[in-house]
């Protein structure tokens, strides 16, 4: 799946994560793009994550970065933090460590309504948005709540190509200091749910 914003489910993301870890290609064109007010690196997380171990950067311009695939040991590796209970439209604080990147893997689920609507459309959309640490926040982006269960780097805010080739050279910006979720109707989703923070 060549374009991000098509593996909006667990299974798709999954299949492309399954890809770059049996068969990486040795250079691969990323570009931090998305559709609909989506944050880019969200749109298949899992993905995101396995390139973070497999590849680095090699060089960019404004349009795309070119990653190289390392052929080493992986640079990313999980180890779980805290998990805790969360809820809708409230700050969620994101544990403070050493300086590696933070994953979160919040478990939400809908509502009876919810699911009625999901069968027969679609519920209301999820957004999330970001504080900084320096306290300003940020906008808020459209979000795919059953694909980000499979993991979203919740310590970086990273808002262009620049961003996220740092990240590729290693370098964390651990920028964020919490996020929230939140929906206009939230009536389609359970209040409470659960979020694993894993380095």
């Amino acid at each position: 799946i060549f374009q991000s914003y098509t593996a909006y489910t667990p299974y798709l993301d999954s299949i492309n994560s399954e890809k770059f870890e049996k068969n990486p290609p040795d250079y691969i064109l990323y570009s931090f793009r998305s559709i609909d007010g989506r944050y880019p690196i969200y749109d298949e997380p899992k993905t995101i994550l396995t390139l973070l171990k497999y590849y680095s950067y090699r060089k960019s311009d404004n349009e795309f970065i070119l990653l190289v695939n390392k052929n080493q040991n992986p640079y990313y590796n999980e180890s779980q933090i805290i998990c805790i209970e969360a809820k809708l439209d409230e700050w969620i604080e994101v544990p403070q460590t050493s300086g590696d990147i933070i994953v979160a893997y919040p478990y939400i689920n809908y509502t009876l309504a919810g699911l009625v609507k999901k069968i027969f459309y679609k519920p209301d959309p999820l957004f999330i948005q970001y504080k900084l640490n320096n306290d300003k926040t940020t906008k808020m982006y459209r979000f795919i709540h059953e694909v980000a269960s499979n993991g979203i780097i919740v310590s970086e805010h990273l808002r262009n190509n620049h961003d996220v080739a740092l990240l590729f050279k290693g370098i964390t910006l651990n920028n964020v200091k919490s996020f929230r979720l939140t929906s206009l109707n939230s009536s389609d989703y359970k209040k409470g749910f659960k979020v694993c923070f894993l380095e």
